[in-house]
């Protein structure tokens, strides 16, 4: 968290040093994107330490080196609060009180996070279930991000499919088992050449996956992408051309609080196609 009293005076070029470190690591070590808090002070030097690195050749090569600010249009803590809850996951019930810095309180979100979503693979059945991208979303290869994602959408989708086929009079050890069996990932359809991230098996004759039968889920990290709009309408429209009448696109809470306006108007967009 950056603040009004981290730019002003001699602390400046310190701070436009701190920020040039950042954006080196950040693309020498084939992140996505990095986000950086602080007050409105902050904005014009973040901007200008990004075109200094642009300028001197620090990130030569890489595509995605837009400067992206979210701005609140108030300066109320609350709201910055809850954005940073947003950001990392606690979207039904945000923390809005916090002991210590905020810089300590973010890290605590993030820390959260990263262990709901490696919490899903602590079931070895779950394990055994998610299996890594043959495409990768993130410089040919699959990101810890995706995979995580992919495997806590497998969790929660055999949870729910078990808690229903319980309400139906099944024992538990059969409902999961049954739940289990329901779930995919990494599925392709005969004759087609994509591959689905996350599949439950349609109704026929040997099965029925109640509530949840026939859905895709896709996961979009949006790195490595150019457009984030374009690359979720590609993945809607390729599914929907593939014969998908249920799907899902799911993106993690990071990018899409980044990218929350254009995914809204992506949404009520789709829905009227």
């Amino acid at each position: 968290m950056l603040k009004e009293g981290d730019v002003k005076g001699s602390s400046q070029a310190s701070l436009r040093e701190r920020i040039r470190d950042r954006l080196r690591e950040l693309f020498s070590q084939g992140y996505g994107f990095i986000v950086i808090y602080g007050d409105y002070h902050v904005d014009n030097h973040v901007s200008g330490a990004q075109a200094e690195a642009l300028r001197e050749g620090v990130l030569k090569n890489y595509l995605l080196t837009t400067w992206k600010q979210i701005s609140p249009e108030t300066s109320k803590k609350s709201l910055y609060v809850l954005l940073a809850n947003l950001m990392w996951g606690r979207v039904g019930e945000p923390e809005m009180d916090y002991k210590g810095n905020f810089d300590r309180f973010v890290v605590e979100l993030e820390d959260e996070y990263w262990k709901a979503l490696e919490g899903a693979l602590k079931d070895f059945n779950i394990q055994v279930l998610v299996r890594p991208s043959a495409e990768g979303d993130e410089a040919g290869r699959e990101s810890m991000s995706h995979y995580l994602t992919k495997a806590f959408i497998v969790n929660y989708l055999v949870s729910r499919l078990t808690e229903e086929f319980k309400g139906e009079g099944a024992k538990e050890d059969e409902a999961r088992r049954r739940a289990l069996g329901c779930v995919s990932t990494e599925n392709q359809p005969s004759g087609a050449n994509i591959r689905f991230d996350v599949y439950v098996k349609d109704k026929d004759a040997n099965s029925d996956c109640g509530s949840m039968s026939g859905l895709v889920v896709e996961v979009e990290t949006l790195y490595g992408t150019g457009t984030a709009l374009h690359k979720v309408l590609d993945t809607i429209e390729s599914r929907v051309n593939a014969g998908v009448n249920r799907l899902w696109v799911v993106v993690p809470n990071p990018q899409a609080v980044i990218y929350l306006p254009q995914l809204l108007r992506l949404e009520r967009y789709v829905r009227k196609l």
